[in-house]
């Protein structure tokens, strides 16, 4: 949806992208409909809860993408990437609590087991999104200075976007600490921890004084969430051996 929304940023910053976007408005519009359908449905076959989750980021998305009566989201400094990563973090958090709320009750909720624990995993995501779509930001200052559009890089420059986001990667260090004396497993805080140090690798690679190529993105910012998936599937298939003395 944002990919039709964007049309006018999209043929500076890339042109191939809104060439094709241009091409296939219809196709890709039902692929959009089509796919929410199904994300509906099956929420729907879970419990009501997950129907009103699914619905949320909907409404987002319009807000952020949609320009009503001359204002959206994605115009307001920070607004946006503190959307889209506020709505990643409610999503992974709420979604599995809701698949495990048993019967449905309205006048009795049964989101009772929100923790410490809970609010780390959604702290994660967070904040990993918020300098994710920063460093899209950062690939994209050209055509948003054009359109006047006002982000983090375009008001603080690459070297102090860089800083920041340097500095919001460090949290993760005090975030490990937390994860371990909640007593989260040991090889899941392997794995997250080697994605704050891969954070480290794409920021510095990003924000550098030469551009970076957009398939890189993709591979590499878009591509982490599909590498983490994988190795937290095989673990949880093939656990790996705790070392004496972990917590």
């Amino acid at each position: 949806m944002n990919d039709l929304t964007d049309l006018s940023e999209d043929s500076i910053n890339s042109p191939e992208k809104a060439s094709f976007t241009k091409r296939n408005q219809t196709l890709i519009t039902l692929c959009v409909i089509g796919a929410y359908c199904v994300a509906l449905l099956c929420a729907y076959l879970c419990n009501l809860y997950e129907v009103g989750i699914v619905l949320l980021p909907l409404g987002a998305g319009v807000l952020y993408s949609v320009r009503l009566f001359g204002f959206r989201l994605k115009d307001v400094l920070v607004m946006k990437n503190a959307l889209i990563a506020g709505i990643s973090a409610f999503l992974a958090v709420l979604m599995p609590l809701a698949s495990h709320s048993g019967v449905i009750s309205l006048s009795e909720p049964h989101f009772s087991s929100v923790t410490f624990t809970t609010l780390l995993i959604a702290y994660f995501i967070f904040l990993k999104v918020f300098i994710n779509t920063v460093l899209f930001d950062v690939r994209d200052m050209h055509g948003d200075r054009l359109a006047d559009i006002v982000t983090i890089p375009v008001l603080l420059g690459k070297t102090k976007t860089r800083s920041m986001l340097l500095a919001l990667n460090s949290t993760f260090i005090l975030w490990i600490l937390f994860a371990a004396f909640e007593g989260l497993s040991f090889t899941y805080i392997l794995v997250l921890g080697a994605s704050v140090v891969y954070g480290y690798w794409y920021i510095l690679h990003i924000c550098r004084d030469k551009e970076v190529k957009r398939s890189f993105f993709h591979l590499t910012v878009d591509g982490e969430w599909i590498y983490v998936a994988v190795v937290l599937a095989l673990l949880a298939v093939t656990p790996v051996s705790l070392p004496i003395g972990w917590l």
